[in-house]
């Protein structure tokens, strides 16, 4: 194809292109232009927009940039690693009866921590404010969730998110704790799925995949610049920053 008609080509037509990109992660490439040479790309094209390429007229400009906007914002929406402020709701948590004396009633609790990058801890929810999980081991399941108790977090690169669940009813001298590994680097750590709580202080054989949390959760805004102030002593700025727990009730 000719330059000149590489000119010619419709703008609306290089934007599908461009959306394709993002939610496709740019494998596609930036010099693999023409949908003719990426027909799976066109395929995805045709879900998006609801026709092909080729039937959409000259006329339906604003409708595609319209589309294109609502399938960016869909996308970033989506992206686990953004910073940002979510929405979060645990829809499950569930533990591992073997890892509990048959018979005993088990009062499942959990809270979800923001240490920030100074090393400040913010209780951001905790569960026994909304009273007992009761359960009998080996009757009943070890399974509650939070589904309308949805909480909201600010999270930014360089935060951590610590996530525990206990038996609020273990004694003094056989506590049984659970907690949450953290994701890799820079990746919000509450992202929607499944994730692994691990046995507090105990020995690897002991460790059961059937103990999980799971989230749903949504990106909805970006999160605030941090606010500064200088410490005595020191020229360089340090974060001071008030946050109380944030919980929709």
């Amino acid at each position: 194809m000719t330059r000149q008609s590489k000119k010619q080509q419709p703008l609306f037509r290089r934007l599908v292109y461009f959306v394709v990109m993002v939610m496709t992660g740019g494998s596609a490439g930036i010099g693999g232009w023409f949908f003719k040479d990426y027909p799976q790309l066109q395929a995805l094209t045709e879900a998006v927009l609801g026709k092909s390429v080729d039937e959409i007229g000259q006329g339906e400009g604003s409708v595609i940039k319209e589309r294109l906007a609502s399938a960016v914002s869909q996308v970033l929406t989506r992206d686990p690693k953004r910073p940002g402020v979510y929405k979060v709701r645990i829809t499950e948590l569930k533990l591992d009866p073997k890892q509990f004396t048959a018979g005993k009633t088990v009062d499942i609790q959990a809270e979800v921590r923001k240490i920030d990058a100074e090393g400040k801890s913010v209780l951001v929810w905790e569960s026994k404010s909304f009273g007992e999980n009761l359960a009998v081991v080996g009757r009943d399941d070890l399974s509650v969730d939070w589904n309308k108790r949805p909480f909201e977090i600010e999270w930014r690169s360089g935060d951590q998110i610590v996530v525990a669940a206990w038996d609020r009813k273990a004694g003094f001298f056989s506590p049984k704790t659970f907690k949450m590994a953290l994701p890799e680097p820079d990746t919000f750590p509450l992202a929607s799925g499944p994730h692994v709580l691990a046995v507090v202080s105990s020995r690897s054989a002991d460790q059961s995949t059937l103990n999980r949390i799971v989230f749903d959760s949504q990106r909805t805004g970006d999160a605030a610049d941090r606010p500064t102030v200088a410490r005595k002593g020191s020229d360089r700025p340090a974060v001071d920053v008030a946050e109380r727990p944030i919980i929709i009730k």
